[in-house]
């Protein structure tokens, strides 16, 4: 008899088992298609803020000092609309090279909603004794959306170093 009730009672035990398993499947499913909806319910929303009109200009102040040194970018114009162009300016200051290398290089990587372009920029002017200042130009064509993400990485490099900053806008 009692070898009944110990059969009976794993029978029981398994079947509880079964149910705890078959409880817990169900759930995680629930979970994972909750998500799911979740995700497509809420779609990425563009930024509410505006971009400054025109030319802008950024002077760029570091804490730490770095050669070749970025210190300032100018955006023209920094609203660009969809197939137009726009204009990057980047001045640098080198206190420990006095002369332009053709290892000098500055480029732009510029990062909207679904790309980014590099866009490598043209030494324009070098001047300086002690310390040699350089601008570098560039032009590019727009043709995505910046409703989500419109940011610019500045990349600059020489015989001494090299130093990048980022600059965001949305």
């Amino acid at each position: 008899m009692s070898r009944k009730f110990l059969i009976f009672g794993i029978i029981i035990i398994l079947l509880i088992l079964a149910l705890i398993i078959f409880i817990f499947i169900s759930k995680n499913s629930e979970n994972r298609e909750t998500s799911t909806v979740t995700q497509e319910e809420s779609p990425r929303t563009p930024s509410t803020q505006p971009i400054a009109q025109g030319k802008q200009v950024y002077q760029i102040i570091a804490g730490e000092k770095k050669n070749p040194q970025i210190l300032e970018v100018e955006i023209d114009p920094l609203d660009v609309e969809i197939d137009q162009n726009q204009t990057i300016l980047v001045k640098l200051q080198d206190d420990e090279v006095d002369s332009i290398t053709g290892y000098d290089s500055v480029i732009v990587k510029v990062i909207t909603d679904n790309k980014s372009v590099v866009i490598p920029l043209e030494l324009m002017k070098a001047e300086g004794q002690g310390a040699l200042l350089t601008l570098w130009h560039g032009i590019w064509n727009r043709d995505d959306s910046v409703d989500y993400d419109y940011r610019l990485r500045i990349e600059a490099k020489n015989t001494s170093g090299e130093n990048s900053v980022e600059i965001t806008f949305r």
